[in-house]
């Protein structure tokens, strides 16, 4: 060996680095691999299962709006028919007919 190489660092210095290094590298891997948990459980879950409670709540009242919306027309619809039925029933009595031939 020669007596004249300086050593590359001193132990002590080398030390305070690598604990240093430690000490700071430590916060980023957990953020790191938290962020990487999120991701995989993003990519697992199926595209229609995102949740998006505001959206949800808005869409549910649309859908409930939409229903009554339908629930009315259609009763509308069948009083309509109801009583398209009873005036067609009253122009085929018989006196209606005895007064259109009368007339």
């Amino acid at each position: 060996m020669n007596p004249n190489l300086l050593p590359l660092a001193d132990i002590d210095s080398v030390l305070g680095v690598a604990l240093g290094g430690i000490f700071l590298m430590t916060p980023i891997i957990f953020i790191l691999t938290k962020h990487q948990q999120k991701m995989a459980e993003i990519m697992r879950r199926p595209a229609n299962q995102v949740p998006l409670p505001e959206t949800d709540y808005r869409l549910q009242s649309e859908v409930a709006a939409l229903r009554d919306l339908v629930r009315d027309q259609t009763l509308a619809l069948d009083d309509l028919a109801r009583s398209q039925r009873a005036l067609a029933a009253r122009l085929e009595s018989d006196p209606i007919r005895e007064r259109l031939g009368q007339g």
